[in-house]
């Protein structure tokens, strides 16, 4: 990919938002990193295409507009608007249903587990062709 892959971070967590950003400065790959605290101001964005994200990575427990409302919204979208971007669940929710879920959900791509470590991102981004092999 010649261009920086545009990384959309959902999450109601300030600290959990800092944390995922330095993961990404960690990782040490090239992306543009913005982030939403409410699901509802991410879809918003993304609906008017003010947003066009490569990469979403999605909390589920959220107030207001929860992971699996924004996913089933996202869904909805025209194709023109989800094409190329690529939903991850990120989330600190242990329960194994949430994972199934999530692997029936149409519009998600991978489950993964709080916190977002470095290697997370080499295998999301190296996964979905965001890298140079």
């Amino acid at each position: 990919m010649s261009q920086a892959p545009r990384v959309l971070l959902i999450d109601d967590n300030p600290p959990d938002l800092v944390l995922h950003r330095i993961a990404f400065e960690e990782a040490g790959y090239p992306v543009e990193l913005a982030s939403y605290e409410k699901a509802a101001e991410a879809l918003r964005d993304i609906t008017s295409a003010t947003l066009k994200p490569d990469l979403i990575l999605l909390d589920i427990n959220m107030p207001g507009m929860d992971g699996w409302e924004f996913a089933e919204a996202y869904e909805q979208l025209p194709e023109v608007q989800r094409t190329g971007t690529i939903v991850m669940m990120l989330t600190t929710s242990l329960n194994p249903d949430d994972r199934r879920r999530a692997e029936r959900c149409g519009v998600i791509g991978r489950f993964y587990s709080k916190p977002l470590m470095p290697e997370m991102i080499e295998d999301m981004l190296q996964a979905h062709g965001f890298l140079d092999s």
